[in-house]
């Protein structure tokens, strides 16, 4: 076991047995124990089956949010071929869930992130299940092995496409390696292995991304993936990325990615966080709907999250209207008028945001997500002594909440409460310093927020050398971002 800043790794954690091949994962989690049990994350590394290493966890900064992270050794083609690698996948799904309590993951909520090789895994565990001739190997066989998500940077879905559209990617030998043929000599050893075959309605919800210059994933990947899942009406979100390759790489001199690669990856966080995070199962379709891509149903949580957007984007009205439907749709779910609150207090509207937060608090063991967006609405109305009080609730059942605690912080500064600022700044600094690795893609925005609001409290404390520190920080992080 390994400490770092507020994650705790625990390394070649053994999983299971496939013969005398041991399996391994490396796992990372919240040091803070959750008030809660953790959603999961189960993380697939690349290099085209052959290569690679499972004890790199690209998605690390997720377990600073709360989740229960383990990146997942599986074989090789050159050790085995396929469905070899989705029997391990799905085998660390079964011994997660079998394992749940011990390691405090709720076992309902279970999701499978994936980039390249590994976004094909995802894939896999998101589509294909015993009943399509994929029986369980490895053990725990009365466990379920169905993800919640599925989230899948620059896979495949279809390893027959290349060869019927006549663009033979680079690709193309690591999947021969991996079904141990030639797609001209058995084309049904490579229909087996293309999770687009087995989409149905039932699946969990994707998420996926592609690169519009991908030689190795082609970007007519997506689509196909994407029409499927339309189809079916699983929910979904496809992202083809303008002017970048595999693994988002550009090519020298190319314009900027489009949308940016920082905006992907926070549309991909906030994806798994409606899944997963918020407990939503994933909702069928009744025929009775006329439905648009993309196909599903939106519940409170959905639409307060909208309402959030366009409260953001200066559209308050528009946001009152979301809000409204999403409390009408519920009217039980505190969420609703909590999210209801803050856009009233953005209007000045002292008495309907008061009324609707002592509603949405008043009700049965609000959760995080409440009491964050309570705290919000005092914030906009500036009863920032209420605003503490809530929020400091909300960090009880969320330490690791970095940006909750530097809302708090922030709070606390425009108060003149600077000890109290400097202590949730620091805190702050201490739950996002695992992000300061380059290889991690740290969310340079919050952290330049951070460092410069512990400066400006150094300053008001009289501790410039500090502050010049900080601020040394702040210019290093803006580099880092051109």
């Amino acid at each position: 076991m390994l400490d770092e800043g507020n994650i705790t790794f625990l390394r070649d954690v053994e999983f299971g047995k496939i013969g005398d091949r041991v399996l391994h994962m490396e796992i990372a989690i919240p040091k803070m124990p959750a008030a809660q049990p953790m959603p999961a994350i189960l993380f697939f590394h690349a290099g085209g089956f052959s290569e690679g290493t499972h004890r790199h966890i690209p998605i690390l900064f997720m377990a600073n949010s709360g989740y229960f992270i383990a990146s997942v050794e599986y074989r090789f083609s050159t050790e085995a071929q396929f469905p070899a690698q989705l029997e391990d996948a799905q085998l660390a799904v079964r011994w997660l869930r079998a394992n749940a309590k011990e390691y405090n993951v709720d076992a309902n909520q279970i999701g499978a992130w994936g980039e390249s090789a590994g976004a094909i895994i995802a894939q896999w565990l998101g589509t294909m299940r015993v009943g399509d001739g994929f029986p369980k190997v490895g053990g725990y066989d009365d466990v379920d092995d169905s993800v919640q998500a599925v989230v899948s940077f620059y896979g495949t879905s279809d390893p027959t496409l290349g060869d019927r559209i006549g663009k033979i990617s680079i690709l193309h030998k690591s999947a021969e390696m991996l079904f141990g043929d030639t797609y001209n000599h058995d084309p049904e050893k490579f229909k087996r292995g293309a999770a687009v075959n087995y989409v149905r309605p039932d699946d969990p919800p994707f998420f996926i991304v592609q690169g519009a210059l991908d030689q190795i994933c082609i970007p007519e990947q997506g689509p196909v993936m994407d029409n499927a899942l339309t189809s079916a009406q699983v929910p979904h979100e496809l992202i083809i990325i303008q002017n970048v390759g595999h693994m988002g790489r550009a090519p020298e001199g190319s314009p900027p990615a489009d949308p940016p690669l920082p905006e992907v990856r926070e549309r991909a966080i906030r994806f798994v966080d409606r899944y997963l995070r918020g407990g939503i199962l994933v909702l069928l379709l009744s025929v009775a709907f006329a439905v648009v891509h993309p196909a599903w149903a939106t519940d409170v949580l959905d639409l307060c999250r909208q309402a959030a957007d366009l409260l953001d984007e200066g559209k308050v009205e528009s946001a009152l209207n979301v809000v409204n439907q999403a409390i009408q749709q519920d009217p039980a779910a505190p969420l609703g008028y909590a999210q209801r609150a803050e856009i009233e207090a953005d209007l000045g509207q002292k008495s309907a945001y008061e009324a609707d937060v002592k509603k949405a608090l008043s009700m049965q063991n609000p959760d995080f997500r409440t009491l964050t967006i309570c705290g919000a609405a005092y914030q906009r109305g500036k009863d920032f002594s209420k605003a503490i009080d809530v929020l400091s609730k909300s960090l009880k059942l969320r330490p690791e909440a970095v940006g909750v605690r530097d809302t708090r912080g922030e709070i606390y500064y425009a108060e003149g409460r600077y000890q109290e600022a400097l202590a949730d700044f620091n805190e702050c600094v201490r739950l996002t310093r695992p992000l300061l690795s380059p290889t991690l893609r740290p969310d340079d925005d919050r952290l330049l927020t951070i460092f410069t609001n512990r400066a400006q409290c150094y300053i008001k404390l009289g501790q410039k050398q500090l502050a010049d520190q900080d601020m040394a920080t702040v210019e290093n992080l803006k580099k880092t971002q051109r």
